[in-house]
Parts: structure tokens; C-alpha cells; sequence
């Protein structure tokens, strides 16, 4: 009975939001991973907060690029940031990066930068980790809370979300093309702290995000109804390393715990440089796996 219940919980995952693509399903269930669909549950869940991250990183690369000094300071980081782009203030306090095909628009309330008390942006385009077309009242919001503290909140935004392979999570979160992605509907609230500052001097090698909060996320185009869920919470703060091209390090390792569940299974999934433990609890039972950070399982047999 209980090997039956956690072939259904896999069975259930592989139809959930940014699932697994068709060539991995029938090798999910054949292997009988026990703990596969909290796995699952948990490469989603982190695919939130890595895109929450990114949207902050490109805001902060904009906000170095307006305080640039002087113009060869600022020439310098058009070609870092914006090779192949312009950056232009189009109306005020409303600022876009484009080029013939796509364009990142931010809107500053207030007219504050993000370095300032009480600063707060709206996103209001984003091709790498939003859908265009995206509601104004969806807009995600970037808040400055302290010195190099920031909320970012996702408020229904639909979130590109790329089909998993298995063993190949380090790519799936640095993956966001949109045009092979599923839409996927995100609410979050995260607080991040960084070492932006230490970074923008050159006094640090990658930026270091500390997160804490938790949101949702759902996929509206598969019909499953309102219930349709997957909760997660940030049980110790999730540290992360990224590049100022607003993508995680290439070794995607991290530490901290997650908390998530859906209608069949509760995780916590546990993080460290060397591995993951996913805890996962089904009906009244309970049993954990183990997985490398490419997302393949490394559970003693």
C-alpha cells in the first residue's frame, strides 16, 4: 500500500506546474524513487525564488547604470549590462532597456533610486522571467528596506517556467525562455539580503542573496481547479549565489530549508553545498532521499 501511495504522489507531480518533459516520466515511475515527487515539489518551488532573484539583480545593474559618475563610467557598463541595448528615460520616472524585440520597462514611485529610503519599482516589463502582457495591477514590486535589504514581491505574476529533465536541475534554473516554457501563475514575498554593495566596489567575487518568506505557485492552463497549489515556505534563510547576469552560479549549490506541500504530500526539503535531503511526508508515512545538485539521486540503495 505504501509503495502505491508514492507512485501516485510521483504520477501526481509529473502533471504539476514546470513539470518533468514526457521523456522522464516513464523512467520516474519505473524507478520507484520514493521521494521523487517532493523532489519535484522542491526544483519548482526554488525556480520562484531564483526568478525573484534575477528580477532584483537587473533592477539593481539599472540602478548602478543611472548613479554611473561620469560618461565613461556609464559607456562601461552599457557594455556589461546592455551590449547590444539602449537605456533611456522615456517619461519621467518610467525607464526602459531595449532593443528591436523586446524591452525590460521599470517605473520608479516616487522618482526614487533603489539606494534610497522609501524607494520602490514596479516592473513593469520583463522579457527573461515574466510573460509580456502581464496586468498592471500583477506588476511585481521591488522595495528597498535597508541597507542592501530588499522585499521583492510577485502578485500573480505569470512566470515562465521550463519543462525539468531529471538529473538536469542546475540548467532548469537558469532556464527562461518563454516561447517553450509553460505560463505559470507565481505569488511571493520574499526579504533578500545581499552584499550588493561590496559587490558593485569589486570587493566580492558573485553576489551572496539571504532569503526569507514564501509564496505559491499554480498553473492556471491545466484546468485542475482553485486547489490546483503548490505552498512553499522558507523555514531557515535560503542563501544563494548569483552573477550580475541575473542568473544563478553556474554550481547552483545553496543552503537553508524549505517547507512546501500540496493536496497529496508535505516536503521539507533541507539544502547544503554537498547535497539536498528531501523529507517527504505522504498519507502517514514518512522517508527521506537524497539528490545531488543536478537533481539526481544520490539515496544509498
Amino acid at each position: 500500500m505504501k509503495k502505491f501511495q508514492y507512485i501516485f504522489a510521483v504520477a501526481l507531480s509529473l502533471t504539476m506546474v514546470g513539470c518533468y518533459d514526457d521523456s522522464g516520466d516513464e523512467w520516474l515511475i519505473e524507478s520507484l524513487d520514493p521521494t521523487a515527487s517532493g523532489m519535484i515539489l522542491f526544483e519548482q518551488s526554488t525556480k520562484a525564488l531564483v526568478g525573484a532573484s534575477g528580477m532584483l539583480i537587473q533592477a539593481l545593474n539599472l540602478n548602478e547604470y543611472i548613479l554611473a559618475p561620469d560618461e565613461e563610467s556609464r559607456l562601461a557598463l552599457e557594455d556589461r549590462y546592455y551590449p547590444y541595448r539602449k537605456v533611456r528615460e522615456k517619461e519621467d520616472n518610467l525607464w526602459y532597456i531595449y532593443d528591436d524585440e523586446e524591452q525590460e520597462i521599470y517605473h520608479f514611485n516616487e522618482g526614487l533610486l533603489l539606494g534610497e529610503e522609501g524607494a520602490e519599482w514596479e516592473v513593469v516589463e520583463n522579457p527573461m522571467f515574466l510573460y509580456k502582457g502581464t496586468q498592471s495591477e500583477h506588476r511585481p514590486l521591488i522595495q528597498r528596506i535597508g541597507e542592501d535589504c530588499y522585499r521583492v514581491q510577485m502578485r500573480g505574476c505569470e512566470v515562465p517556467y521550463y519543462p525539468l529533465k531529471v538529473g538536469d536541475f542546475d540548467y532548469y534554473l537558469r532556464a527562461w525562455r518563454t516561447f517553450v516554457a509553460t505560463k505559470t501563475q507565481v505569488e511571493l514575498d520574499v526579504t533578500i539580503t545581499t552584499n550588493n554593495t561590496a559587490f558593485r566596489k569589486g570587493e566580492a567575487e558573485a553576489l551572496v542573496f539571504t532569503m526569507v518568506g514564501g509564496g505559491k505557485i499554480s498553473d492556471d492552463q491545466n484546468n485542475y481547479g482553485d486547489g490546483y497549489v503548490v505552498d512553499f515556505r522558507i523555514a531557515d534563510p535560503v542563501t544563494l549565489t548569483f552573477g550580475d547576469n541575473a542568473v544563478i552560479a553556474d554550481d547552483c549549490t545553496g543552503v537553508g530549508k524549505l517547507k512546501i506541500s500540496n493536496d497529496t504530500v508535505e516536503v521539507t526539503a533541507t539544502m547544503s553545498h554537498n547535497a539536498i535531503a528531501i523529507r517527504l511526508f505522504a498519507s502517514t508515512s514518512a522517508i527521506t532521499g537524497y539528490y545531488d545538485w543536478t537533481g539526481a539521486c544520490i539515496t544509498p540503495q
